[in-house]
């Protein structure tokens, strides 16, 4: 009777153990890089009663099973899952990743490389790729020439290598657009207007050389420039731009005090007029200090030879405000909203 009570509890016992690797894995389900564990059992025997006999084909007599009495179970072994893939999670974070499969990263420490599934890296002071304990993320180096990747020795992967980095430029041979229009929009009917910024070191001549041969006269030509826009333009272009206004062409400066470098703006480039950015007159009225900047502006547009216009004007209080401070030209929904050709024409007639 008591071996019987022992063989169970030889079995619980054994459940038990199944059930602290299973809390283990559970308690895990966060750790990066776990390995989760299974755990296998064996029956035990104490007593074997009666041998196992073969069969006899002379005697046309079949064998017979060992009779065995069990003594429960135990832990025949506890595997670890080394190669199966764990669960994905997202951190937010550019160098936590994780390696699909049954495959492996590599890590380089004192002069050995050892596999690890977990993928928490950081960039080091020397700008190489690294793990939490300081080991070096290794990985195949790539040709220069063809860009393939060498499934050579690996070395450590340097993030901010020369190569990766840099690039040299190259000439932009197409530009594309594409997305969806809201068929509900309602300035559909009459026309979007999409801006894209784009730069080219010869852009500029090309712009001269099409102004020079064109039948307008310069008089009549406008070029306005971003203020944001004008603190990218490289030497060369900027000679361009001094090269149209000598040939007459008038520069407008839009945007003037969105940017940050507004006054060196008009201090190293002669343009015609100023165009003073909405948000300043969208605070006229609100504070002495508001008013006072604006009219300051106003007045060394002026002193420098500069014309000015203000955007965005949609009340009558901002109106008076800056014909008071004279400025040159005010441009807004106090006048009008933007107009399809036809209706502007009618607009112009009736002002005319």
């Amino acid at each position: 009777m008591l071996r019987s009570f022992m063989s169970g509890i030889a079995g619980l016992k054994s459940y038990q153990t199944k059930m602290d690797v299973i809390g283990n894995n559970v308690a895990n389900v966060n750790t990066v890089g776990f390995k989760s564990s299974n755990v296998n059992f064996s029956d035990v025997f104490y007593q074997t009663t009666q041998s196992a006999t073969s069969a006899s084909t002379l005697n046309q007599k079949a064998g017979t099973n060992a009779k065995q009495i069990g003594y429960g179970s135990s832990v025949a072994s506890i595997n670890t899952n080394v190669a199966t893939q764990g669960g994905s999670q997202t951190t937010n974070r550019a160098l936590d990743l994780m390696i699909n499969g049954n495959a492996f990263f590599i890590i380089g420490m004192d002069g050995q490389n050892y596999f690890t599934k977990n993928g928490a890296f950081d960039i080091d002071g020397a700008g190489y790729l690294s793990s939490e304990s300081g080991g070096l993320v290794m990985g195949w180096g790539v040709d220069k020439e063809t860009g393939n990747i060498v499934q050579d020795t690996v070395s450590p992967i340097h993030i901010w290598s020369a190569e990766n980095m840099y690039a040299e430029p190259e000439a932009t041979e197409a530009t594309y657009f594409q997305g969806n229009i809201d068929s509900k929009d309602p300035d559909l009917e009459n026309g979007k207007v999409l801006q894209m910024d784009f730069y080219d070191k010869d852009m500029m001549a090309a712009v001269l050389l099409d102004v020079s041969n064109t039948t307008v006269p310069m008089d009549f030509t406008r070029f306005e420039v971003t203020e944001t826009a004008y603190s990218t333009v490289a030497e060369n272009n900027r000679n361009a731009l001094l090269d149209m206004k000598r040939i007459g062409v008038k520069f407008y400066l839009d945007d003037f005090g969105s940017g940050y470098s507004s006054f060196s703006t008009i201090r190293d480039f002669d343009f015609d007029v100023i165009k003073l950015d909405m948000g300043f007159v969208q605070k006229i009225g609100t504070s002495i200090k508001a008013d006072g900047v604006i009219w300051s502006i106003i007045t060394m547009a002026h002193t420098i030879g500069t014309k000015v216009v203000a955007e965005g004007a949609e009340t009558q209080e901002q109106v008076d405000f800056l014909k008071d401070c004279g400025c040159d030209y005010i441009q807004g929904y106090y006048y009008s909203k933007p107009l399809p050709e036809h209706e502007f024409a009618e607009l112009l007639n009736k002002t005319a």
